[in-house]
This record gives structure tokens, C-alpha cells and sequence, in this order.
């Protein structure tokens, strides 16, 4: 997931009521955030697949550029949405060689 400072200076702002959240508390939500959303797929997978998936903790990675990862990994799934307060969803999809 690849989330936007504004979006989640707004998550801080509706859900704990800080209009001016410090680097920590940003970093903080986008681990809450990614958690949640992460978690909610990994039930809706699980349900289908029938097989446990096994998840890792979220990492913060400030120093890697979108169009580095899209460029790097050209099978991606790319999900964007509300423009500039916006989410992405990078899911690698597999590839099967006949």
C-alpha cells in the first residue's frame, strides 16, 4: 500500500481528532491503516483459496518512489483512488510459464 501524507494527516485528523499530527503519530496511522486494510483482504483470500496466508508486519519504506516500484515490477496490479488523498494498492499478480 502506498498512501499519501495528506490522506493520512486526514485519517489522524477524523479518528483521533488531530488536526497537526506529529511525524510518529503519521507514521503510527499508516501502519493502523495498512493493518486493517491487509487483514480484511487476508480473510477475503482465505475464504476463497481455503489455505492460510501468512502475513508479515507492515514496514514503512519512506525512501522508495512509486515509479520506481511500477517500473521495477511490470507485474503489478495497480489500484489508485481520489487522486491527490489517495490509496494504492500494489498487488503482484502471478505469471505462469507454459
Amino acid at each position: 500500500l502506498v498512501m499519501s501524507e495528506p490522506l493520512l494527516k486526514e485519517v489522524c485528523s477524523v479518528l483521533l481528532f488531530e488536526d497537526d499530527p506529529d511525524e510518529n503519530t503519521i507514521k503510527d496511522m499508516a501502519m493502523e491503516v495498512a493493518n486493517q486494510i491487509i487483514g480484511n483482504a487476508k480473510v477475503l483470500v482465505e475464504s476463497v483459496k481455503q489455505e492460510e496466508l501468512l502475513l508479515s508486519i507492515p514496514k514503512i519504506e519512506e525512501s522508495i518512489k512509486l515509479e520506481d516500484v511500477i517500473e521495477a515490477n511490470q507485474n503489478l496490479l495497480l489500484f489508485k483512488f481520489n487522486n491527490d488523498d489517495s490509496i494504492w494498492f500494489l498487488m503482484s499478480r502471478e505469471t505462469k510459464k507454459e
